[in-house]
């Protein structure tokens, strides 16, 4: 839609329409925070009740209606990719009602989300990756296009990007990214997918420099087999997760698991039909439904399988993919349970730790434990509605990230712009300070 917006100007207006499918997404506070997290500058409408989904007829998310200056529905496209099948529609549109002088490009005056919010340092951080040698913590900092570098303590470090959108290769003060998400260290390389480029890039620590290892930076339409990963198109790759020297990648936008191997440079798909479900089985019949999350016990990879509200695994080695808790597509919520049982709502993030699972639940603004032994599910922090509290009744606001160092974990509480630290054993949380120059700041 940004691509349309730049190449039609004011002649194109873009009113987005928020049809919930979570329970959590109905609500005003939660979509005005998504609203400034994707930067959007267009209206949009919380269309809570369905009732235009339902009035307009549409069946599937996305889905793309042009209207023309008389108000009629001139053009449904649903799905991604909107750009190549709305264009030569509104190229007739525009030039036909700009002779006919029915076209008004008087600019809307709006007065956007984003202005209205205090500047901080973090914004809207995604994923978290705590180096307990190198004693420093790696903030996706999402919001603001960058990776934030800092001590266990919380001090600034270093800053990995611009902090302006763009998919600049070079040096820190140099490149830059466009919502990135999770993160895996290798040594002195740190991988990151960045999300809404589309690529995989790689920090050189020592050096100092930001590269591209995988991706064209256009967003999926066809398969590619047998490119070079700098000549195949990714989608929304969410998450990055290193297991027996090769990288898995949660490819959110095209339902699979991903696996990129630098040694051989190369990248492939790994798992998933690319049918958006939750279908288990071998890993070329398995089906997910928008991967985001992604963590390793040595053996298994697990992956919070977002949209079907399930934990999902897979063994490399055999190829088998089993769902180990959750509900599915439509069948989501919250319910401490065993298995197939139990409920979620929207998970994003996983860390791994002593045969135990955690899960950053994030539609329930919870942290859940998932005991891998006998797959029971239990509720460590969080009160399943949105706040910032700390001590033994913690809350959170849509958490995504999570890390586990020295029996604490570390939490990406994304919509709170802060990192917090939960106590495994109590259940009990903190805030990070999060600092610059020893004074919290942009």
């Amino acid at each position: 839609m940004r691509e349309l917006q730049k190449q039609f100007g004011n002649a194109l207006v873009v009113v987005g329409v928020h049809s919930p499918k979570f329970d959590t997404e109905k609500s005003d506070a939660h979509v005005r925070k998504a609203v400034m997290r994707y930067h959007l500058d267009h209206p949009v409408v919380n269309d809570a009740q369905l009732s235009l989904w339902r009035a307009l007829g549409v069946e599937a998310w996305p889905t793309v209606i042009l209207v023309d200056p008389d108000g009629y529905a001139v053009g449904v496209v649903a799905g991604e990719g909107v750009k190549a099948a709305l264009t030569p529609r509104m190229e007739w549109l525009a030039a036909a009602y700009r002779a006919a002088g029915r076209l008004d490009t008087r600019p809307l005056a709006l007065a956007l989300e984003s202005a209205r919010a205090p500047k901080t340092l973090l914004s809207f951080p995604g994923k978290i990756l705590v180096d307990g040698p190198g004693k420093r913590i790696f903030i996706a900092d999402s919001g603001h296009d960058r990776i934030v570098v800092t001590s266990l303590d919380g001090a600034v470090k270093q800053i990995i990007g611009t902090g302006k959108t763009g998919r600049a290769d070079g040096p820190f003060d140099k490149a830059s990214f466009h919502t990135p998400q999770g993160m895996a260290l290798v040594g002195s390389r740190l991988y990151v997918a960045d999300t809404n480029n589309h690529l995989i890039r790689a920090v050189d620590l020592d050096r100092g420099i930001v590269t591209t290892v995988a991706g064209t930076g256009k967003q999926l339409s066809t398969n590619q087999t047998g490119a070079p990963p700098l000549e195949r198109d990714l989608s929304s790759p969410w998450d990055v997760n290193w297991l027996n020297g090769e990288l898995y990648i949660a490819m959110a936008g095209d339902h699979r698991i991903w696996r990129y191997d630098p040694g051989a440079n190369r990248i492939e798909v790994f798992a998933g039909s690319g049918r958006e479900a939750r279908q288990d089985g071998d890993v070329m019949d398995a089906a997910f439904a928008q991967p985001s999350g992604l963590a390793n016990d040595g053996r298994y990879l697990y992956v919070a399988d977002s949209e079907s509200s399930s934990i999902r695994r897979i063994d490399p080695v055999t190829g088998e993919t089993i769902t180990l808790a959750g509900g599915d597509l439509f069948d989501f919520g919250h319910k401490d349970a065993t298995g197939l049982a139990a409920r979620f709502q929207h998970p994003l993030g996983l860390a791994y730790s002593g045969g135990k699972l955690y899960i950053a639940d994030t539609y329930n603004d919870d942290i859940r434990v998932l005991n891998l032994a006998n797959r029971a599910v239990t509720t460590l922090a969080g009160q399943t509605t949105a706040g910032k509290e700390n001590g033994t009744a913690p809350r959170f606001y849509e958490p995504a990230g999570l890390s586990f160092y020295q029996g604490m974990l570390y939490v990406a509480d994304t919509d709170n712009g802060a990192i917090r630290i939960v106590n495994p054993g109590s259940g009990a949380a903190s805030t990070l300070a999060v600092t610059r120059s020893g004074k919290p700041g942009a």
